[in-house]
């Protein structure tokens, strides 16, 4: 948590989507407070 209390979130992107990537990104999307920016 941050200072003032609210939660910080992650911005992350996945580079290298083969089968394990896409799995990657699909749990990272459903992280509370991760942000999925970019699937490369």
């Amino acid at each position: 948590m941050s200072p003032s209390g609210s939660a910080l979130s992650l911005s992350v992107a996945v580079v290298g989507v083969g089968e394990m990537g896409r799995n990657h990104a699909r749990c990272l999307a459903a992280m509370k407070g991760v942000d999925l920016v970019a699937v490369v």
